[in-house]
């Protein structure tokens, strides 16, 4: 393709007064002690980069939160439970692979239950989930299975030639 055409399918941005147009989708990868958005780019002479781009505040504390609050209220006991109930509703009991894996899930699940935060560290978890509250009140909270709201995504934080 050429450089208008990925353009046209995925976007262009801007960095330190260079124009990149994007190559794929951006996609979210470990980054130093958190997370960035990456993605492939080339410029108008067809060099390849790499762009990269840091989630914003109000993400991070909206993720913090969705965390927070599923451990509060022990959601991930019940996520985990209605998973193990789907998947053994779905299973075929003949298929030895299928038996295999239920096992595993089920022996994970059990192990999981297990494991309770002791009172002190749900108080910390309460104190915690009560400040990010207070600060997404002053700043807005966003949807964190929408990814459009992870970044800024018209400034890039680097972009590195490949």
């Amino acid at each position: 393709m050429k450089y208008e055409e990925y353009v046209k399918q995925y976007g262009e941005v801007e960095f330190k007064g260079k124009k990149y147009a994007l190559t794929e989708n951006a996609y979210c990868d470990n980054y130093k002690d958190g997370i960035r958005y990456f993605a492939r780019a080339i410029d108008k002479d067809g060099n390849e980069y790499e762009v990269h781009w840091e989630t914003t505040y109000q993400w991070d504390l909206s993720n913090e939160y969705d965390k927070l609050e599923n451990i509060w209220s022990d959601g991930s006991a019940n996520a985990a439970m209605d998973k193990a109930s789907e998947a053994l509703a779905e299973a075929d009991y003949h298929n030895p692979a299928d038996v295999e894996a239920l096992i595993m899930a089920m022996e994970a699940i059990k192990a999981a239950l297990k494991c309770e935060p002791d009172p002190d560290e749900r108080e910390r978890i309460k104190a915690r989930l009560e400040e990010v509250e207070a600060e997404i009140e002053k700043i807005g909270r966003v949807c964190t299975t929408d990814e459009s709201n992870a970044c800024n995504w018209y400034k890039p934080v680097e972009v590195e030639q490949i």
